[in-house]
């Protein structure tokens, strides 16, 4: 089915995020009223930064949008593009740090309940990785983030090693993972007996029909790009590998499609690096 032919469904989809790499944790942007929460132990600094877009070879040649300085003798100092600051504040070896980008579309530090910056968010759109090291033990990351579904279709940039998770309260979803061309290289269903899951070669749609663990409160659907190509499962169930066609391991998973119908129904996404 052609998504061209779908109607125009605008809307948001909270995500949550369980961080397995805390150099490399991704996000897609904060929007006004979402933030992220960093509890940390310290044992001497602590740097906190926002990357832009980078290469999927070298996250640290993207740009430095936020770089954030917490010693625990309470010095603090921050940049934000060509605007920074310094401060002493009162802390101790466990520290609570919060960014959020508000719905004023101002954007604040707090650290420990203290207001540390206030200052334009606009830079906070465009995020799309954390970097967080230095002397430290990072106890929680909390990302409060929300993925925008216009079209039905959200831009997620699945990428080798990442495994995107999906969890639906109905059971019968419909999805499509796509390119920057529309094709659906992707696509899978499931009925009340089998996985439907096939991939599009030059074209034409290779796949079969899988049997899985059936749910009455819903469906689990995690897709894995692997090296060997995308791991598909299922309700916690392994279901099928499709290999990747050559040299397009990571363009060729860059958007989300949900079947309109199921919007609705999408509770929850989180996107693991392994």
């Amino acid at each position: 089915m052609s998504i061209l032919l779908l109607s125009l469904l605008l809307g948001f989809v909270a995500r949550a995020f369980i961080i397995t790499d805390l150099l490399r944790p991704r996000i897609q942007g904060l929007s006004p009223g979402e933030e992220i929460v960093v509890e940390l132990q310290l044992h001497g600094a602590v740097n906190i930064a926002f990357l832009g877009n980078s290469t999927a070879v070298s996250y640290t040649s993207s740009a430095i949008l936020l770089h954030l300085t917490i010693n625990l003798s309470g010095n603090v100092s921050l940049r934000i593009g060509i605007n920074e600051k310094t401060d002493v504040l009162p802390i101790g070896r466990s520290v609570e740090v919060k960014l959020r980008h508000w719905h004023d579309k101002k954007f604040y530090i707090l650290i420990d309940g203290n207001l540390f910056y206030e200052g334009p968010g606009g830079f906070a759109s465009v995020v799309r990785y954390t970097r967080i090291f230095g002397s430290l033990a990072v106890t929680n990351f909390l990302s409060e983030s929300r993925l925008q579904i216009k079209d039905s279709i959200a831009h997620i940039g699945l990428q080798l090693g990442e495994t995107l998770n999906l969890g639906f309260d109905a059971k019968y979803p419909h999805l499509a993972l796509l390119d920057d061309s529309d094709n659906q290289n992707l696509y899978l269903y499931t009925d009340s007996s089998y996985v439907r899951a096939y991939k599009n070669v030059d074209g034409t749609y290779y796949g079969d029909n899988h049997i899985y663990n059936d749910r009455e409160n819903g469906v689990i659907v995690e897709l894995s790009n692997r090296p060997e190509g995308i791991d598909v499962a299922v309700n916690d169930k392994k279901i099928v590998l499709f290999r990747h066609l050559p040299s397009i391991a990571n363009e060729a998973y860059t958007r989300l499609y949900i079947d309109p119908k199921y919007l609705p129904n999408l509770k929850n996404i989180t996107i693991t690096k392994s």
